[in-house]
């Protein structure tokens, strides 16, 4: 009897799963008649890749599914709905940083004389006086 059914793949605690189509007595790891797509648990949400035309095909030929596919199924499908039936949402936008206003100017220092701001440091004396 045909199962189709997960085959564990990826490195120590990073799983990635491969949907395969294999023999019911051969150990999942042994050479698959054909591979239907890809599930990743690790992003948040998990990542659910199947080619549902061929599933279908198999399923068609007595191919029994392992409950874990079926789940994976009814993810998938429930993502295309909601895909289908929302649209896209436009990106939210960052909120802009706070703008503190800037401390108001003193009337003083808004009627600095042309000369004195023109004067570099060598020109001004020890008693702050230019020139």
């Amino acid at each position: 009897m045909l199962k189709i059914r997960l085959r564990r793949m990826g490195k120590k605690h990073q799983p990635f799963y491969r949907v395969v189509v294999s023999e019911s007595r051969a150990v999942p790891s042994a050479p698959a008649l054909e591979e239907l797509g890809w599930f990743n648990p690790q992003p948040d949400p998990p990542k659910v890749t199947l080619e549902l035309d061929r599933l279908e095909y198999w399923v068609g030929k007595g191919a029994q599914m392992s409950p874990t596919v079926k789940k994976l199924i009814g993810h998938q499908a429930a993502a295309a709905k909601a895909a289908v039936a929302a649209p896209a949402a436009p990106a939210k936008a960052k909120r802009p940083a706070k703008v503190e206003a800037a401390p108001a100017v003193p009337a003083e220092v808004e009627a600095v004389p042309a000369e004195v701001v023109a004067a570099t440091p060598e020109a001004v004396s020890a008693d702050g006086a230019a020139g």
